[in-house]
């Protein structure tokens, strides 16, 4: 098992995050172990789209700055780079704070607007991804993400971010190719094994909490960041520091196998499973969501979208992306208290036939 660091940090200022940073580091081997002189290191932010730093949706501008001093202290260089899921990817660095970074560093900001196929043999469900083609060109990479909850995956961090090596709307797509949890995980381990970054530095400083992340959720304040070679790793040891604290994580409800007729397992699915719902009182009408929306669940009898839950395969794109926070996961309830009951009769059941087998 690959070894993974936790150090605390208080603040964004400078000094304390060198220091942090480099602690966490060293206690793995020390940053030489990863980045040798000369290499061209690609440092993979987390730039959700157009969102300013205290909102705790991006990796922080001085984190980023942090990481970029210390790569070219051991003689890389580092370059920057992401892709948004539709924002303009400009100014969406610019309003972040990444260009204001790597202008004052003298660092490039590359943008993932070009794809290569990659073939991936290994891979259990893809055997190839489209990648940028940017992230191709590193002799290094260096995963810098943002710790917060996700409405599909329950956290996303380090294995979550990678997906931002696949540009743009192209990540819609592969939405549709894996509609459930389940298999979207699968890929999202699938595309580790062809974008595997050497070296994951999460920023965990600041996270988001709340059934609302990755985007839309609270702001909270966590005091660590973590660091590992292994991005499977580094996304438990930050998930076990905070399950016992106050940290709000998303209660994700059980996927589901519905027997029986076509018709009622749509029915039963659409009552019981979560779903977006739009806030009308903050929705623009802006149309972004039907964009991202490549199930094509999403129509416009009205100004408000009307969303075809039959079609929907919980991906929730359109949350993510809808820059107003007007849609959000609907969770009812009913369905809460159903499972919470179920999962309780099974923890009784399971103790039950502990005590009979003594």
């Amino acid at each position: 098992m690959q070894k993974v660091s936790l150090s605390k940090c208080s603040t964004y200022q400078e000094s304390e995050l060198l220091s942090s940073i480099k602690k966490s580091l060293d206690l793995i081997g020390g940053l030489p172990s990863f980045v040798k002189p000369g290499q061209k290191v690609l440092l993979k932010v987390n730039m959700l789209g157009a969102h300013h730093p205290d909102k705790a949706v991006t990796t922080h501008p001085e984190f980023l700055r942090a990481v970029i001093k210390l790569v070219k202290e051991v003689g890389g260089t580092p370059f920057v780079g992401d892709s948004p899921g539709f924002d303009n990817a400009k100014k969406s660095a610019e309003v972040c704070g990444y260009l204001k970074v790597c202008s004052e560093e003298r660092v490039p900001f590359v943008y993932f607007n070009e794809s290569a196929e990659v073939k991936n043999p290994n891979g259990k469900r893809f055997k190839s991804f489209q990648i940028a083609k940017a992230v191709l060109d590193a002799d290094v990479i260096i995963n810098l993400p943002k710790f917060k909850t996700h409405g599909l995956t329950g956290i996303t961090c380090a294995v979550k971010n990678m997906f931002g090596c696949v540009p743009g709307l192209l990540k819609s797509e592969y939405h549709v190719k894996v509609p459930t949890r389940k298999e979207f995980n699968i890929m999202l381990l699938d595309l580790l094994e062809v974008v595997k970054p050497a070296l994951n530095i999460v920023d965990a400083v600041v996270g988001m909490e709340g059934e609302n992340g990755p985007h839309a959720g609270d702001p909270k304040f966590i005091g660590l960041i973590a660091v590992s070679a292994d991005a499977e790793v580094v996304d438990q040891a930050l998930y076990d520091a905070v399950a016992d604290t106050d940290f709000k994580l998303v209660k994700l409800l059980p996927e589901i196998v519905v027997p029986g007729p076509s018709f009622v397992r749509k029915i039963v699915r659409s009552f019981l499973l979560e779903k977006p719902v739009v806030k009308k009182k903050k929705c623009t009408s802006c149309k972004i969501c039907g964009k991202v929306c490549k199930s094509q669940a999403i129509s416009y009898p009205s100004k408000y979208p009307k969303f075809d839950y039959n079609k929907c395969i919980r991906c929730f794109c359109c949350a993510e992306m809808c820059p107003e926070h007007a849609i959000f996961v609907s969770r009812s309830r009913f369905t809460r208290f159903l499972f919470s009951t179920i999962s309780r009769l099974q923890e009784l059941r399971a103790s039950l036939s502990g005590r009979n087998e003594k």
